[in-house]
């Protein structure tokens, strides 16, 4: 289980990296899904820094949103495709949560 701290509050997300379970056929490139989650989870820690630094009055920079992508498939030995997008999903609504709470937050002036 993973758990990410969100405003001082324990975030369960739904097995986190630990969960996705492994295809012995099929699946998701491991390699391209890890790329692609470890993108993610950059963006989410940068959107994390920018509303601390604008909460304090600081300037900061908005990052770039990671766009959505396809991921390539495996023929033996990917992630599973349910559970990948289940957390590809998760990350992705933290990430609008995210932005959506910098865009409302009140500098402290």
């Amino acid at each position: 289980m993973q758990l990410c701290i969100k405003e001082g509050k324990a975030r369960d997300l739904s097995g986190g990296m630990e969960g996705l379970k492994m295809c012995v056929f099929g699946g998701y490139d491991k390699l391209e899904t890890l790329k692609y989650i470890d993108l993610l989870n950059s963006e989410i820690y940068l959107l994390e820094s920018a509303i601390d630094k604008k909460k304090k009055g600081e300037e900061y920079v908005l990052p770039a949103d990671v766009e959505e992508r396809e991921l390539r498939t495996s023929a033996i030995g990917g992630f599973d495709k349910e559970d990948t997008d289940r957390y590809i999903g998760e990350l992705r609504a933290m990430i609008s949560e995210l932005r959506e709470k910098l865009e409302n937050e009140e500098p402290k002036i």
